[in-house]
């Protein structure tokens, strides 16, 4: 998505930094330095916070590609 540029760039950006600050969580959680409910908190926030995103690059008319891809990533939401 980064690599389309436009808007796309903007969104990818977006879902990096979010999936990145899940894995510094896990990382933070394995060395002990968050308990395993502030685990939970933050990657439940960064979770939401990708949805978020999703749902409105799906709903972006200037996406094109991104657009699709996202609304078929929410597709299958449930099976997180």
């Amino acid at each position: 998505m980064i690599e389309r540029g436009g808007s796309s760039a903007w969104y990818g950006d977006r879902l990096r930094s979010a999936a990145g600050r899940i894995l510094d969580s896990w990382t933070e959680w394995s060395a002990g330095r968050l308990t395993r409910a502030q685990l939970l908190d933050q990657v439940a926030q960064d979770k939401a916070r990708i949805t978020r995103f999703l749902t409105l690059a799906a709903a972006a008319p200037a996406a094109g590609k991104t657009r699709r891809v996202c609304a078929e990533i929410l597709k299958h939401e449930s099976c997180r």
